[in-house]
Order: C-alpha cells, then structure tokens, then sequence
C-alpha cells in the first residue's frame, strides 16, 4: 500500500476492512493433530480471496499470524510431494484422500475425526454428509465401516468444506454432482484440487497486494499476549484488583521482540515486504507494547473497543468513541479500535441468519454507526 497508513483516513474512510486470519499450531513432531488449518483454507481464505479479486474496487486489510503462514506453506509443500510422487501427508484427514485407512483402529480414528470437523449451518445442504457423520458417532466400532462408505464420507467430508468459488470448479461439480460411491480415483482428483488451491493462496494474496488492492499485516510469531510478557502489571490497567505474579515474566521483554522479530522474518518470506502495521495478539495493547512496535518501525497497530474504554474512560464517564484514530504520547505508531459489535456480527452471529436478513441487518447497523 502506499507509504503512509490508510491514506483515506483524510477523506473520512467510513470503514476500514481487516480480516484476521489465525490458526494455532497443530504441528507435534511434523504431524498435523487437528486438520483445522487446511479445511479453513479450502472453505474461509480461498473464499475472501476470490472476493477481493472480483471486485476491483474492494479494499481491505489481511493479516496473517505467521505460525498461520507456515503451515499453510507446509501444507501446499506436502500437497505437491502426495501430487507428484504419493508421498505420505503428514495429516490423518487429509492422507485419506491419497490412500484409505485399513479397517480396524487406523481407519477409525480417521472416521471418528472426519465426523467431528462439522463445518456448521453450510453442511446443512449435505444431508448425507450430516447422517453419516452423526451414524459413525454413534458407532461402537466404525473402524468396520467398509471401504465404499467410508471412502464417500470421507470425499464428502473434504466437499462440504469446499468455499463457493471452489464449487464451481469442474473437479468438484463433478463430484458433488456424482452424489456417492466415489472411487479412489475421485478421491485423488479431489486432492489435486486441494493441492492447487493451497498451492496458490498466498501467491494470491501477495498479487493483491503487489497491485495495491490489500495491505497485509502481521501478528507477533505465535500470537504471545505481548503485553504480558514485557510487564504482568498490565493487566491492572484494565482490571486493578487482579492478582499477579510476584516476580515478572523471565526474559519476557527478549521474548516479545523475539515474537515481533520472528514474526516479521516469517512474513517477508512469504510475502516479500515488511508490513506497515501489526494485530496484536487477542487485541492486547498496553503502553510498553506500543513503545516497541513504534521502535520496531510498524505505522500502525490495532486493539478493540473494549480495551479503549477500559484503558481511557475513567468510572463513571462515557467512554470515548472507537471510530476514532489514536496516537499515544508522542509515539509514531498510529492506533485504530475495532467496533467489537460489528466484529462480532460479522464473525459469529451472521452465519446463523438467513443471508438476505443478515445483510439487511448489517446495512442498518453500519446506518446507525454513521449517524
């Protein structure tokens, strides 16, 4: 983006788009325990990207957490090696599409997995995919479910998953049009296209920003409450009558420039720039944390509401409004505060609504925030 953040701001920007995509390590020893981070890739990031590059005029900020990068980049690296030459992926989920678990433990435990990675109101359109999944749950022993059903749960499993700009790929017509009985065949095909659509999402998002159409921010390395670990008094700001640790965090102001260090290291890897601005993990701001990234030269970091309100309106006073910029102290690092319940629509209670009565709602609410 340009040199100075959010260059709108002095033409009254009324809302400014930052989309937080973060994932925790799932990695022990190489080995995915969870399959989380793939499965939000095919269905959240794959889709916001394809939504930004639609719309010419849309504008946003993402920001990556770089443990997020790398396993996104580990993931597309193990993709191409099952692709090219049917190496092991290091994911029981995931592998299933390569080669089906033997009966017995192995392929119950993939069965049991793939029953619990519900991906909320959108599997609705899949009623085979809910049944199967709610039958094996019931099952004593589902390591004895034969290789035809369970091969079908599992592609569909991968299937309702899929975001909308993947569904209309032909790969996936194919298949969701097919119904059931998929062949490992299918299963391989639904992988390939897994292995493209890993491959090519931060490729995608590095365009995006190469042609100024999204600014890409950071989070320190493994998203640390930063503010804590360069002085527990923090948390006193907000809530005085904590309890706290006698003696301070050991080596914690080290370790949160780590954090910050790393994390940078991670990005410009992966994206080929420094970020002007940076999330703080969980939102967590404090006057030490401002200081270091304003020495670690971000522009402009963010927090939300509620951590405005509880660091700068006293008892009994109305609390500043969060549609506001901030600086503190002379520092050169500009703050912004998210509206937390818009956040919160958007987030979490919109995808429980009918689609039209969500955007209705969210216009109106964005109509009163304006006024």
């Amino acid at each position: 983006m340009s040199s100075d953040p959010f260059p709108l701001a002095q033409e009254r920007l009324a809302v400014v788009l930052l989309w937080h995509m973060h994932q925790p390590e799932y990695r022990v020893d190489g080995e995915w325990q969870l399959p989380w981070t793939y499965l939000h890739a095919l269905k959240g990031y794959a889709d916001m990207a394809a939504h930004l590059e639609a719309v010419e005029a849309a504008r946003a900020v993402v920001n990556f957490t770089p443990v997020l990068l790398e396993q996104l980049q580990d993931y597309a690296r193990c993709l191409q090696a099952a692709v090219a030459h049917n190496a092991r992926i290091p994911d029981l989920l995931l592998d299933s599409l390569r080669a089906l678990p033997p009966a017995g433990p192995p392929r119950a435990a993939v069965l049991v997995l793939a029953s619990r990675a519900d991906p909320g109101p959108i599997a609705d359109r899949h009623p085979r995919w809910r049944a199967c999944a709610e039958r094996i749950g019931r099952m004593a022993q589902p390591g004895l479910v034969g290789d035809t059903e369970a091969r079908s749960f599992l592609v569909w499993t991968h299937l309702v998953w899929l975001g909308e700009s993947l569904r209309d790929d032909p790969c996936a017509q194919q298949l969701l049009q097919a119904g059931d009985d998929f062949s490992a065949d299918d299963a391989r095909a639904l992988l390939r296209l897994i292995a493209r659509t890993l491959g090519a999402l931060l490729p995608r998002y590095r365009r995006l920003a190469d042609q100024n159409r999204i600014e890409l921010s950071v989070t320190p390395y493994q998203h640390p409450l930063a503010p804590l670990l360069l002085d527990f008094h923090a948390a006193a700001d907000t809530a005085p009558d904590v309890t706290l640790p006698a003696s301070p965090y050991p080596g914690g102001a080290e370790r949160a420039r780590w954090h910050i260090d790393e994390g940078l290291r991670v990005f410009e890897s992966a994206f080929g720039r420094r970020p002007l601005g940076c999330w703080p993990a969980e939102a967590a701001l404090s006057q030490d944390l401002l200081a270091l990234l304003a020495q670690t030269g971000f522009r402009w970091t963010a927090s939300s509401a509620s951590v405005l309100h509880a660091s700068a309106a006293p008892a009994g006073t109305h609390p500043p409004h969060p549609h506001q910029f901030w600086r503190s102290g002379g520092q050169s690092t500009l703050c912004l505060f998210r509206d937390d319940g818009l956040s919160d629509r958007m987030g979490f209670v919109y995808q429980h609504w009918n689609a039209s009565d969500a955007l209705n709602e969210l216009l109106l609410h964005l109509e009163r925030i304006a006024a």
